[in-house]
């Protein structure tokens, strides 16, 4: 399944250094790049008609699983998307759960100090 995933991220890249038209973005590669580019893409396609051995005759499993795995994959691009926002939520979160009247605040004056004041409740 993995090999499916890996096969349409390899024709996606492809197709969008077609699409780019820029000669140059290849051409920025050095030697080693495009050595390790090619042995990726070996090893990749080894490992695809692998997975085509594993999933013969069962195309629609295979569909399946690659479209559960592009699911999981969107997904999880979407969270890393959002992380700011999820950060933030799971700030105001934690200060709703964390106990009340303890704290730490950080205040910076224009003068350059720097005061800090420490609050706890002891019951």
């Amino acid at each position: 399944m993995l090999a499916w995933l890996i096969a349409i991220l390899v024709a996606l890249v492809g197709l969008f250094y077609v699409l780019t038209a820029d000669a140059g973005v290849l051409a920025e590669y050095g030697v080693t790049d495009r050595w390790a580019l090619v042995i990726a893409m070996v090893m990749m396609a080894v490992f695809a008609f692998t997975l085509l051995g594993t999933y013969a005759g069962r195309a629609g499993t295979a569909l399946k699983h690659a479209s559960i795995w592009l699911a999981i994959i969107i997904g999880l691009v979407g969270l890393y998307a959002f992380r700011e926002e999820f950060t933030y939520v799971g700030s105001r979160v934690a200060g709703e759960l964390l106990p009340a009247g303890s704290g730490i605040t950080v205040r910076d004056e224009k003068t350059g100090e720097v005061a800090v004041r420490i609050r706890q409740r002891n019951d």
